[in-house]
């Protein structure tokens, strides 16, 4: 099939594609699985994420279920951390007022 030219010089390339039509239930099925999450797993997820909890409470619900923490927990004055504390000190010493 030759892609359509569009007036903006942007190739348009239609696609058809037959699909049956699927429960709500099949589509998440779907969907978790490609991303590799069960159930109970996308369930805590999504409640995380609807009840806009801290960033430990993201943590410590999928620990309580038997997941892995989605997030990596690490002292600011940590050794890893100390490149992003470095950056903000740079960051905050570039905004500071310009003594005369």
């Amino acid at each position: 099939m030759e892609p359509e030219r569009t007036p903006a010089n942007f190739d348009r390339v239609v696609v058809q594609t037959e699909q049956k039509r699927q429960t709500a239930g099949e589509l998440i099925r779907f969907w978790r699985t490609r991303r590799g999450l069960s159930q109970l797993e996308q369930l805590l997820v999504h409640l995380t994420q609807q009840l806009d909890l801290p960033i430990a409470e993201h943590n410590r619900l999928p620990l309580a279920g038997g997941f892995a923490p989605p997030y990596l927990e690490l002292p600011y004055d940590g050794e890893v951390m100390q490149p992003l504390r470095e950056s903000l000190e740079r960051l905050l010493e570039a905004h500071e007022p310009t003594r005369l």
